[in-house]
């Protein structure tokens, strides 16, 4: 993994991680089958306002294999912990748990 230094948490996760995490944990609970959707945010996904930002803090890097430039249709974000282990549910929308990654 590239070694960076993670840029300051968006104010727009900071005010609805929370929520969006207590939904996808109500959502999970609910149906256990579920599959992960990025909730929005002014009309668009939230992955859509975050990769932007989470590839300048890697310098348009992959976090994991250093790839550069990654192409935009193999940009992705990664959950470190992954989203639909019961344990990380907390961490879906946290910004220490999102990095910027190809597809590869």
């Amino acid at each position: 993994m590239k070694y960076f230094k993670r840029l300051e948490e968006p104010d727009f996760l900071l005010r609805n991680a929370r929520r969006w995490i207590q939904q996808w944990t109500n959502l999970k609970g609910r149906k256990p089958g579920a599959l992960f959707q990025w909730y929005k945010y002014e009309g668009l996904p939230v992955n859509q306002h975050l990769c932007p930002l989470l590839a300048r803090q890697t310098q348009d890097h992959c976090s994991y294999c250093d790839a550069f430039p990654a192409r935009a249709a193999d940009e992705t974000i990664d959950h470190f912990r992954p989203k639909s282990d019961i344990r990380f549910y907390d961490q879906t929308y946290s910004w220490g748990n999102l990095y910027f990654a190809c597809s590869h």
